[in-house]
């Protein structure tokens, strides 16, 4: 029995020293995590000054970019009560690409006049890191487009954002005892995949 251990232990510890066992038991959870959780977290990430954004577009959807305009200074406000995005307005591409470049403004919006139709729009950056910022922006327009399409089509717009009103879907675990205790979906995902690969490495 005493050899038996004693093969088991060496056969353990030969198989903890490997570089691969190490790889699936530690670094590959820590990886799958940290790309599964890392665009939660950049979106939480709270930007700490003014963002200075160029528009360019046309005078035939100005209606529409007054209130994309107005309803981004009104919603979305830095932790000092300053607006989060600063807005310029460019006649042309080039000016605002050129402003970019050379370090005046952060970033440009593009947006079409075919817009209501398409829903495309082009927001151009020297830097994509920090998420928040063009996702805001675009959750703010999406919003407004929606709703001028819905207005264009005689759609009650208030009707139509109380039926389409998201649930409220939280999530709790349960112990043996039937307990409940609010859920961690983090160590939910990460745990059972850490056994599974210590489990996989000494098999290896």
């Amino acid at each position: 029995m005493g050899q038996v251990l004693n093969i088991i232990k060496w056969e353990f510890i030969n198989r903890i020293k490997t570089k691969l066992f190490i790889f699936t038991t530690f670094i590959l959870p820590v990886l799958i995590g940290g790309m599964t959780y890392l665009p939660t977290i950049l979106m939480d990430l709270e930007p700490e000054n003014s963002t200075n954004v160029g528009l360019v577009y046309n005078d035939d959807i100005s209606f529409l970019v007054k209130r994309f305009q107005n309803k981004t200074y009104n919603s979305l406000i830095l932790q000092n009560g300053l607006p989060q995005f600063r807005f310029i307005r460019y006649d042309l591409e080039k000016e605002a690409l050129d402003s970019v470049v050379n370090n005046k403004i952060d970033a440009y919006m593009y947006i079409p006049n075919s817009i209501l139709d398409t829903g495309k729009v082009s927001y151009f950056s020297q830097s994509l890191s920090n998420i928040k910022i063009y996702t805001s922006l675009r959750r703010v327009l999406n919003q407004l487009v929606i709703e001028q399409r819905m207005l264009n089509q005689n759609i009650d717009v208030a009707l139509v954002s109380s039926l389409s009103k998201k649930i409220d879907f939280e999530t709790f675990e349960l112990d043996n005892f039937g307990e409940a205790s609010k859920g961690n979906e983090l160590s939910s995902f990460l745990v059972p995949y850490l056994f599974l690969m210590i489990f996989l490495g000494s098999r290896i």
